[in-house]
């Protein structure tokens, strides 16, 4: 059996290890993870990477920070997956994770910039954008003056597609304080836009 038979047994076996692994149920892929898989690391990493920096994106406004974030956010679930005991889904386990971060990075940071509103307006799966630039610059800025309590509670419910319980259990708050965020991010929300002379469509 020669270099080019062994390379090519090789990647058959990566392949079909990718594709099982694509078909696997999220809590098994984290059990696998604590077993220090790196194919199911791999794996966590392609389904959960690219709602997850959006997610941080949102709360910092800032694309360097949030790409770092999403590494210590990966981190985290890499040391820290064997503690994982199944209490909440995996996206929600996930999202808290993240939400943490941002929370630490914002209060090291003290206060929230943003460099380039077009640069985040343009971001994959910024939540409730249109295609008219200057009322997206109107909605970008109108988030970027909620807390990052409520735009957290506000996008995990309206974008995200969360329940309130789900969306509770990523804040670590009770049902009711997200419905209380949700409802208040939304009145600030239209009321700053409204108060710019842009129609809110009913986006939130």
């Amino acid at each position: 059996m020669n270099q080019e038979t062994l390379t090519n047994d090789y990647k058959r076996e990566e392949a079909a290890d990718e594709v099982r692994l694509a078909s696997v149920a999220d809590r098994e892929l984290i059990r696998l993870v604590a077993a220090r898989s790196h194919e199911a690391f791999a794996e966590l990493y392609r389904r959960f990477s690219a709602p997850l920096f959006n997610f941080l994106l949102s709360l910092v406004s800032d694309q360097h920070a949030a790409e770092d974030l999403l590494q210590e956010v990966f981190l985290a679930v890499w040391k820290g997956a064997g503690r994982y005991r199944g209490a909440a889904a995996v996206k929600t386990w996930l999202f808290n994770i993240a939400y943490k971060q941002a929370v630490s990075h914002l209060r090291r940071r003290k206060e929230v910039l943003v460099d380039d509103l077009d640069q985040i307006a343009a971001a994959p799966g910024s939540p409730g954008l249109s295609g008219d630039p200057i009322q997206n610059r109107i909605i970008i800025q109108a988030l970027e003056r909620l807390t990052p309590q409520h735009r957290a509670a506000l996008e995990l419910v309206l974008y995200y597609k969360m329940s309130y319980r789900e969306a509770a259990e990523v804040l670590a708050c009770p049902v009711g304080t997200v419905k209380s965020r949700v409802s208040y991010a939304r009145r600030q929300l239209q009321a700053m836009i409204h108060a710019s002379g842009q129609s809110a469509e009913d986006r939130y």
